[in-house]
């Protein structure tokens, strides 16, 4: 599951607790993103996510 490790890394680099990560990540643009079929974005590597994520939460 892709959104195993981009949680993970939202702990670990801003030190926020599992809740709000987890929070964060699932009411994103970036989820939104990544769960839409069209897209595809779940082909790409978590690391793209990532990026996006932080560049729409500015983090």
């Amino acid at each position: 599951m892709i959104s195993k490790p981009i949680i993970e890394k939202l702990i670990l680099d801003f030190n926020f607790d599992e809740e709000k990560a987890t929070n964060l990540f699932f009411s994103s643009d970036a989820y939104v993103k990544l769960s839409n079929i069209e897209t595809k974005f779940y082909e790409k590597d978590w690391t793209e996510t990532y990026k996006l994520l932080l560049g729409e939460l500015k983090l």
